[in-house]
């Protein structure tokens, strides 16, 4: 945990933009559904909304730091899981993006796969001892990204 975090430091900005946007989508949705059987799905958003607000206080916690030394292990459970969804991922609309999981909850390994890269791409970038990019460097970087793009790509996800 980051203890040496304090109210001060959180983005304020990014927070206030985040609960507006919010905001807005529930009022489309509640507009949109205004007369309808789905009347009531503006709540649901709501407590999605609070759900998140709280996983976003929960990640500010956590120094990503830590997670850097892991990225090896979490590139190879990305890899293992695009794959495994080929495989046992359910199909919705044409694309095979989901697994199911226990209690009627499906899991989309490319919103796994997107932490995975980001962590990626720090730690590949930090552990360079130079201040330029030779092009060796960026395929070797490319073919990093390039593989699980190529996977998405495969289900297709391209959201």
């Amino acid at each position: 945990m980051a203890n040496y975090r304090s109210i001060r430091d959180l983005d304020w900005v990014l927070l206030l933009v985040t609960v507006a946007l919010s905001a807005l989508g529930v009022l489309q949705i509640y507009s949109a559904t205004l007369g309808t059987v789905w009347k009531d799905a503006w709540w649901k958003q709501c407590i999605y909304v609070a759900l998140g607000l709280v996983a976003m206080w929960i990640v500010t916690q956590i120094d990503y730091h830590g997670y850097l030394g892991q990225v090896p292990v979490f590139y190879v459970l990305s890899i293992v899981s695009l794959i495994v969804t080929f495989f046992v991922g359910r199909q919705v609309f044409g694309s095979r993006r989901w697994i199911p999981l226990a209690g009627g909850f499906h899991f989309q390994t490319s919103e796994f796969v997107k932490l995975v890269i980001i962590l990626l791409v720090a730690r590949y970038l930090s552990e360079l001892k130079r201040d330029q990019l030779e092009s060796r460097d960026l395929l070797k970087l490319a073919a990093l990204v390039g593989l699980p793009m190529v996977l998405v790509m495969r289900q297709p996800d391209l959201g």
